[in-house]
């Protein structure tokens, strides 16, 4: 079945997988976009609070499938991070808010779903969720092996804040020059 603004592969199997791996704990859902996946875990009984900005192409307009609340990444970890045990990025846009959100979270696991890059790959392996910089200062612990891929660089998988992440950072930015006029 086709949904307009479903990005990841949400069967059964895989929503039957995450809520099992979440247990009872509380899920912070960035990057909601219509509730899809909202609906599918809290329909299993996970408690959940999902945010979004509400893009262009996460297909809202055209309905709702659960309560989301219009707050970007970064506002949504500073209001519920402290009331939440794991933050869920489904199919992050490629801005700085993942890399942003992930540095506030400390020490607290992140489900991504969604495309990772791999560098390996060459320019095939450019990812279209999230910056490079998030998958620098994250690191994969685990991978939902119930999840589908829709393509070699989707994938669902539990991801951590490195223990050097703020050096990474650092190290990110003094490679940048900047030139002023």
């Amino acid at each position: 079945m086709h949904v307009p603004g479903k990005y990841g592969n949400f069967d059964e199997r895989f929503c039957d997988e995450l809520k099992t791996w979440i247990g009872g704990r509380r899920v912070l859902e960035t990057f909601a976009g219509n509730g899809l996946l909202a609906s599918m875990l809290a329909n299993r009984n996970v408690d959940i609070v999902s945010t979004t900005t509400f893009s262009g192409h996460d297909a809202h307009h055209l309905g709702m499938f659960h309560d989301v609340i219009e707050m970007d990444a970064v506002a949504a970890v500073s209001r519920y991070g402290s009331e939440c045990d794991i933050l869920l990025m489904c199919w992050p846009t490629t801005d700085e808010a993942t890399t942003r959100s992930a540095l506030l979270w400390e020490g607290k696991p992140i489900v991504f779903i969604g495309e990772v890059t791999d560098h390996s790959l060459g320019f095939g392996g450019l990812g279209g969720c999230a910056t490079d910089l998030f998958f620098d200062i994250t690191v994969e612990t685990e991978r939902f092996e119930s999840y589908r891929p829709k393509n070699m660089l989707d994938q669902a998988a539990v991801r951590m804040l490195r223990a050097d992440a703020r050096e990474r950072l650092a190290m990110s930015f003094s490679k940048t020059s900047f030139r002023g006029n």
